[in-house]
Parts: C-alpha cells; sequence; structure tokens
C-alpha cells in the first residue's frame, strides 16, 4: 500500500471511532439538556437549535414507550 491508501484508512478509522464514541456519548449528554415550551438548555445555559430540541424530546419520547 502507498502512502494516500494508508493515510485514507488511518482518516477512515479515526472518523468511524469518533463517529461511535459520539453515539455512545449522546445518551448521556442529552439527559442533561431542560426542555421549555419553545426552547432548550445545556446545564451550562448554552441554548441549542430547534432542530436539537426537536431530536432530544422525540429521544426521550421512544425511551419512555419502549
Amino acid at each position: 500500500m502507498n502512502q494516500a491508501t494508508l493515510s485514507l484508512l488511518k482518516t477512515a478509522a479515526l472518523l468511524v471511532l469518533l463517529t461511535i464514541a459520539s453515539y455512545l456519548y449522546l445518551d448521556h449528554w442529552q439527559t442533561s439538556i431542560t426542555i421549555y415550551a419553545s426552547s432548550c438548555e445545556t446545564e451550562s445555559g448554552v441554548a441549542l437549535p430547534t432542530w436539537v430540541c426537536k431530536e432530544i424530546v422525540n429521544h426521550r419520547y421512544v425511551e419512555d414507550n419502549e
């Protein structure tokens, strides 16, 4: 294998690891989000985009109904 191929494989492996790690951490992170009627925010007070709030609410709804 040449250097470009090895570099591409390392980059792909890193992306896969980051994706798996972020997926596993997402469950823990989303439980610390406070949901309000029109917005949501983190424990430190950072407002999140509406689409993120909707995904968190949907995720919590699915968990509650399983």
